[in-house]
């Protein structure tokens, strides 16, 4: 039996020269998918996709890292960023598949038997209040280190003065990462209302139109400070990508969970930008809804 390491972002095979098979994939003991394999007529193998499988099975989060803003370096492990997947044809088992999160679509990491850092800070700025955060991928484990404390570290060198907004994120090599907003940010609330109509008394201060519900979703428009080509290629590769980003508001004291609402990243350049340096707006919206009756 062997046991195959490999980045989620790359197909990966199973490959056999039986007509057919019957399969299943195995998690911690437990079935998480079965299927049955017909190889195409006139092929000389059969190639089952794994990856795309276990894909679902994967998560990553630095969430009791926020929750607790630790004042020195304080270790939160990530168990679900890589996890081994067992194939089994029958009831034989054949393959061990470790997967682990990183949708990079590149090959500039080590794939394993050794300790990667997988945090790459866009320009490595940081406000007093935030959270300094750093992910490692080793062999046997996936782990973030955060500190909240006032000082550098962790790869956070220059510190900002008057920033209010913070964001952090999973980056596509599946660590985490944190941006001061070194721009302006501004906040809005989108309204979706619902009524009802009844009948009324014009001779009174009756109403016929009621808004029953209002749902209200707020976002910001967050711009950043000037980059130069890497940062801005960092920052549209990791943080506009993103699936998994935290707001945080140094002046109110908040956190919360958001989603970036862009749909496109521009790789600015100094050249392309009339010899400038990049800026980027960024739309993001609170991932929870409000509700007001």
């Amino acid at each position: 039996m062997a046991t195959i390491t490999a980045p989620i972002w790359r197909d990966t095979y199973y490959t056999t020269t039986a007509d057919s098979v019957n399969y299943s994939i195995l998690l911690d003991g437990s079935s998480i998918f079965t299927g049955r394999g017909v190889k195409y007529p006139g092929a000389d193998e059969m190639n089952i996709n794994i990856n795309k499988i276990c894909r679902n099975y994967l998560e990553s989060d630095i969430a009791e890292l926020l929750n607790t803003m630790p004042t020195s370096n304080t270790t939160h492990y990530h168990p679900e960023a890589r996890r081994t997947f067992n194939f089994y044809t029958g009831s034989t088992a054949v393959n061990d598949y470790v997967f682990y999160m990183d949708y990079s679509y590149n090959h500039d990491k080590p794939e394993y038997g050794v300790s990667v850092n997988v945090s790459n800070p866009i320009n490595g700025h940081y406000v007093d209040g935030m959270l300094r955060v750093k992910t490692y991928r080793e062999p046997s484990a996936y782990y973030s280190v955060g500190n909240a404390g006032n000082y550098a570290g962790l790869g956070y060198t220059t510190k900002v003065n008057c920033a209010r907004y913070v964001l952090y994120y999973l980056n596509s090599y599946g660590g985490w990462d944190a941006f001061v907003i070194e721009g302006t940010g501004i906040k809005k609330d989108a309204f979706t209302s619902y009524k009802t109509d009844q009948s009324f008394n014009n001779n009174t201060l009756q109403f016929e139109t009621n808004k029953y519900v209002q749902e209200i979703k707020t976002s910001y428009e967050l711009n950043t400070g000037l980059l130069d080509d890497a940062q801005s290629q960092n920052l549209a590769k990791n943080l506009l990508g993103s699936v998994k980003v935290y707001l945080q508001d140094i002046q109110d004291g908040w956190i919360k969970p958001v989603i970036i609402t862009d749909n496109t990243a521009t790789y600015q350049t100094y050249q392309a930008n009339g010899r400038r340096l990049s800026t980027y707006k960024i739309n993001v919206q609170e991932s929870q809804t409000k509700v007001r009756k």
